[in-house]
């Protein structure tokens, strides 16, 4: 905006002087990543990447998933190509004056029965508003559907008091 000053005395012969005011925006932009569960066999899980205020320019969000380093069992960490698709140096852009953009990371079903796995989603701003800002989400795969369908069949065995030990053929219906 301008600025402009007159001086009006009798004395002056109307001098004026004009400057110029800038506003400069400090608002910084903050980054959020929900955590969610999604069952293996949905094929994918969408996580919202949010910002804390809308911006007047579009927010550029770079984004990757990693292998959950911070479980206490490695069974439990998915692994990327096995359990999840990768995403890596993902660029999402937030349009201006909103606040959320969804992202979808597949989930690939192994058929197996295991523990519910974790991965997760990192991303960073990388526009002026907020840049270098962080945030992260969980993304629980439930494998609940296929460790309820795991079933085993033991095989019934007679044989004469003699003959010791006996043995027992279990079978499981799927890899386990």
């Amino acid at each position: 905006f301008n600025l402009t000053a007159t001086i009006t005395s009798k004395n002056n012969e109307h001098a004026s002087s004009t400057g110029t005011g800038t506003i400069k925006d400090d608002d910084v932009q903050g980054l959020q990543i929900n955590n969610v569960t999604a069952a293996e066999e949905a094929g994918k899980v969408t996580f919202t990447v949010s910002l804390d205020k809308p911006s007047s320019e579009p927010t550029t969000v770079k984004l990757h998933t990693e292998d959950n380093p911070d479980t206490v069992d490695a069974n439990v960490s998915a692994k990327a190509g096995e359990d999840y698709t990768a995403l890596s140096d993902v660029t999402i852009t937030i349009p201006a004056n909103t606040t959320t953009y969804d992202v979808n990371v597949t989930l690939l079903n192994d058929e197996i029965a295991e523990l519910d796995e974790t991965f997760i989603l990192k991303g960073e701003i990388t526009s002026d508003l907020g840049n270098g800002k962080t945030a992260e989400g969980t993304g629980t795969i439930d494998d609940s559907a296929d460790a309820n369908s795991l079933k085993a069949t033991v095989t019934d065995v007679t044989q004469l008091e003699s003959a010791g030990d006996m043995t027992f053929a279990i079978e499981l219906s799927k890899v386990s």
